[in-house]
């Protein structure tokens, strides 16, 4: 049953949450089909919260409950011979987790947002910014937000808004290409009859904090109409040539953007292209993504890698020096040029059917993700996927449904298949998933 995979997925939303569409003689909930109506993709944080649209000084909130639960199969793992050997994991089930959002408009150009968050045992402040708009074209936020990239960071809180339970591979949180966060925007848009074109550009402290010589830059450009949209995003881990750290050392897991533990300094560069249509009931959704990495390995950290175990055959390839003896390694055995490219791309397929029980979305993904460098322990900083690949390459294809049996409640069941070289064969494993939310405001 390796080969297996499952999915159902259906569930959820018409998340009018909070949204207020303040016109001259009446205040009007907008359902999510007319959201869809008036921009059918590309919906950011403020079409769902359609600050504009709110009376000044009125604090609107919403937010969703969320459970969710997995159960891993037949996973493939080493004995202490070399021989592969499976394993299931137990069906696991996470605590549940809520989002609260919050928002006002305090002026005609001036709004706030909040954003509230528990993910296990912890309750956090996630996003809290305010945002001047001088005029469409220009406008200023700061504070800490989601930047804008691609088709889901913005999103990847508001589960009952997009299907699916897993996001695409780029955002996992085991192997982030960025940081999903800035302190500081300039963006505006301009309308064109019915088309809509967008500018983003964003910045922060560096991946370690505020270091000297070290400016990051983001950047977002996109062009939609009422069924499609295309756009390009990128980012630099600094504008000049100056290294930055991991946000983690080695042994304190994965790291939370894209500079991995084990290196002394990296300066990286983001870029990707992606488009999303809707026509009728069908939505198609793809994206690629790369991101190349000039790094340096820190040879103590190298070593404690090799020494734990940690490495599999090509990963001592990458990082030992040809004739390195493994019983009695140096410094001088590592190499520590890490110079390596992640290359990822998505598709995602969509359909929403109707029916006097609620409606039902099936859907089908498929990711790749490819990081030569990444290891497989996530406690040394690795991902479990591509880490434990014997290329560092894994493709994983889910099948799903959503169901929404009303607005406000979405339920999730899906299925997917990883796909990798393990072990010196081709190797898959299937997991299940389910995922229960409620919107509510």
């Amino acid at each position: 049953m390796r080969n297996f995979f499952l999915l159902i997925k259906l569930l959820l939303l018409a998340i009018n949450p909070l949204l207020v569409n303040a016109q001259e003689d009446a205040n009007l909930d907008l359902s999510l089909e007319e959201i869809m109506n008036r921009n059918v993709v590309d919906m950011s944080i403020e079409d769902w919260v359609d600050l504009d649209n709110q009376a000044i000084n009125k604090l609107s909130f919403y937010g969703f409950l969320n459970f969710n639960a997995e159960k891993v199969f037949n996973e493939p793992s080493l004995d202490g011979l070399g021989n592969t050997v499976y394993e299931s994991g137990p069906f696991e089930m996470a605590n549940p987790s809520f989002h609260i959002y919050g928002g006002s408009r305090l002026a005609e150009n001036f709004t706030v947002f909040f954003n509230l968050g528990k993910d296990d045992d912890n309750i956090q402040l996630v996003n809290a910014w305010g945002n001047w708009k001088i005029t469409d074209m220009f406008q200023i936020r700061a504070g800490r937000q989601y930047r804008r990239f691609g088709l889901f960071n913005e999103r990847l809180d508001q589960i009952p808004t997009y299907s699916g339970i897993e996001p695409p591979e780029l955002f996992d949180n085991d192997h982030l290409l960025l940081p999903r966060t800035s302190l500081l925007s300039i963006h505006g848009e301009k309308k064109m009859g019915q088309s809509t074109f967008k500018y983003l550009l964003t910045t922060s402290n560096g991946e370690s904090g505020a270091e000297k010589k070290v400016l990051p830059i983001g950047w977002d450009l996109r062009y939609a109409t009422s069924f499609f949209m295309i756009g390009a995003s990128g980012y630099t881990s600094n504008l000049g040539s100056a290294k930055s750290q991991s946000t983690v050392g080695l042994g304190e897991g994965s790291p939370s953007a894209g500079i991995l533990p084990w290196m002394t300094g990296d300066k990286y560069n983001v870029f990707g292209i992606f488009a999303e249509t809707r026509k009728g009931n069908l939505g198609i959704k793809a994206a690629y993504f790369t991101a190349s990495h000039d790094a340096d390995r820190n040879p103590d950290d190298v070593i404690t890698l090799a020494e734990n175990g940690q490495l599999n055959a090509a990963q001592q390839a990458r990082m030992l020096n040809p004739g390195a003896d493994l019983t009695a390694l140096t410094v001088a055995d590592v190499n520590t040029n890490g110079d390596y490219t992640v290359n990822t791309w998505y598709l995602r397929i969509s359909y929403e059917i109707n029916t006097t029980k609620g409606k039902f979305t099936p859907y089908l993904f498929l990711d790749h993700y490819e990081n030569p460098e990444t290891i497989g322990s996530k406690g040394f900083g690795g991902d479990n996927e591509a880490g434990v690949a014997d290329d560092g390459k894994f493709f994983k294809p889910s099948l799903g449904v959503v169901y929404r049996p009303i607005e406000k409640v979405a339920i999730k069941l899906d299925g997917s298949s990883h796909h990798y070289e393990f072990n010196g064969k081709k190797d898959s494993y299937p997991e299940i998933r389910i995922d229960i939310s409620y919107m509510f405001k």
